[in-house]
């Protein structure tokens, strides 16, 4: 790194091997970037077990309606950091238990990344708040009471209009 030559990162992506077209470009035109790591398509477990060996979570998407990835690394306590871009303000609240950055803006990720490497007990703070988050956001009990009363609302709007609902 030309900037701060200390500051040591290693980029392991999921979903991308050593065959696919983006990174071979990306490579070519940027040769200084040595720290990549493509480790292809991973199964449930090895999902996991990168996630329990990473520092930390970036999702750097320009469309993410529902980010199961982003919810995954929350409820392992991962601190994260994410495009503000569809649906990921919905599960972080930025600076309470992640990061939020705009889509498309280098500066900003490689800040908030900065940011979290220099400030170890902001990260695990982060990451703690991230999986409270996730773990009631995923609660089953909480879904089951939403899907009931969604119906119960969708069953009265039907009666209201005189739709069979059967």
């Amino acid at each position: 790194n030309r900037f701060n030559p200390d500051f040591k990162l290693k980029w392991t992506l999921a979903g991308v091997d050593h065959r696919s077209k983006i990174p071979k470009i990306l490579m070519k035109k940027f040769p200084m970037i040595n720290n990549v790591i493509l480790v292809g398509r991973l199964d449930s477990t090895e999902i996991v077990e990168q996630m329990l060996h990473s520092d930390l979570f970036v999702l750097p998407s320009a469309i993410e309606n529902s980010p199961n990835a982003l919810q995954e690394a929350m409820l392992i306590g991962m601190p994260v950091i994410a495009t503000h871009s569809g649906g990921t303000s919905v599960f972080i609240e930025h600076n309470q238990d992640g990061i939020l950055i705009p889509e498309g803006e280098p500066y900003s990720l490689a800040g908030a990344i900065t940011e979290l490497s220099q400030n170890y007990s902001k990260a695990i703070e982060f990451g703690k708040k991230a999986r409270e988050r996730a773990l009631s956001r995923n609660n089953p009990e909480v879904i089951a009471k939403q899907l009931i009363i969604a119906y119960k609302n969708i069953m009265k709007s039907s009666n209201n209009k005189n739709i069979n609902t059967n």
